[in-house]
């Protein structure tokens, strides 16, 4: 048998296995940032393909294949980095300044943590991050808008390709006093984004590989509105009782329970009772991945 055969094939097995067993609650997650920090292996593997395409030896990448996503799903230690190498920075606002606009791009892995700062003391208003991973940073104001940016620069990547496989640890501040648009732009996002106590319009996530938990509360402001993008991605939706929420997939694998959870078929999307009334806190969440996994958690 040829080579690539049985290494396309052991492939789809493999991954198909680790789908599973994510799907069904034996294993916790499914090893992205591992699996991207043993890309070289891959190469490997199709040099081993192109020199043994037939014969025993035509084993060899399948083999290679295997140890490869087996070591992926134990996981690899990494150095952790002391906090002396995070980068933390504040802005300040004026007192004018009644919205704020957050955007990051281009971060390569970043495990991310999101939330309100309980402890600003009006009329205090500013925006946090600490952070190890060392981009350009913009800050300033329009019009009433607090504007508060991060871009990835080609010496981070390189430092996050050396030295740090698990992924940026990025813990944002917001202040709770804005009315906030936040856009991240991330290759591999995962971490928990609670918008309980941020007053909040949209929110854009942009991936290639998602596990996130969103946590959202009462703050919102109509129309809220969540956009997701990602090529592979598994979102936990935590929503409160009083909320009323629509769900919009665009994806040709949609994986979920939404109709067990309480959300009725319409049209395209899955609504809570009455998201269709007049009154009342409203959200609406739009899915735009290759493969999609949603689960919906109703939270007091």
């Amino acid at each position: 048998m040829k080579s690539h055969y049985l290494t396309h094939g052991t492939l789809l097995i493999v991954v198909g296995m680790l789908f599973l067993l994510h799907n069904l609650g034996i294993s916790t997650s499914i090893p992205w940032r591992s699996l991207v920090q043993l890309w070289p292996l891959f190469l490997v593997i199709l040099g081993l393909q192109i020199l043994f395409p037939k014969g025993i030896l035509a084993f060899l990448a399948p083999i290679v294949l295997v140890i490869t996503l087996f070591i992926a799903y134990v996981g690899i230690p990494t150095t952790p980095w002391s906090t002396s190498d995070y980068v933390k920075s504040t802005l300040p606002l004026q007192t004018n300044i009644s919205q704020g606009q957050l955007t990051i791009r281009g971060l390569p892995v970043a495990n991310v943590s999101l939330e309100a700062n309980p402890q600003l003391d009006a009329p205090a208003v500013w925006a946090g991050m600490e952070s190890q991973f060392v981009g350009d940073w913009q800050q300033g104001q329009t019009n009433e808008t607090g504007v508060y940016s991060l871009s990835s620069r080609q010496d981070s990547v390189a430092r996050f390709w050396a030295f740090n496989a698990s992924g940026f640890p990025m813990n944002i501040l917001l202040s709770p006093q804005l009315v906030w648009t936040m856009n991240l732009d991330i290759a591999v996002a995962n971490g928990k984004i609670d918008l309980s106590n941020v007053a909040w319009r949209t929110l854009d996530i942009s991936s290639g590989v998602s596990n996130l938990t969103l946590r959202l509360g009462n703050q919102s402001i109509h129309p809220a509105r969540i956009h997701i993008k990602s090529g592979v991605g598994r979102v936990v939706l935590q929503v409160p009782h009083s909320m009323e929420i629509r769900i919009t997939p665009s994806t040709p694998a949609f994986l979920h329970r939404l109709e067990r959870d309480g959300l009725t078929k319409h049209q395209d999307s899955y609504v809570s009772p009455n998201y269709f009334a007049d009154s009342g806190q409203k959200v609406d969440v739009v899915i735009d991945s290759g493969i999609a996994t949603i689960v919906l958690e109703w939270i007091d």
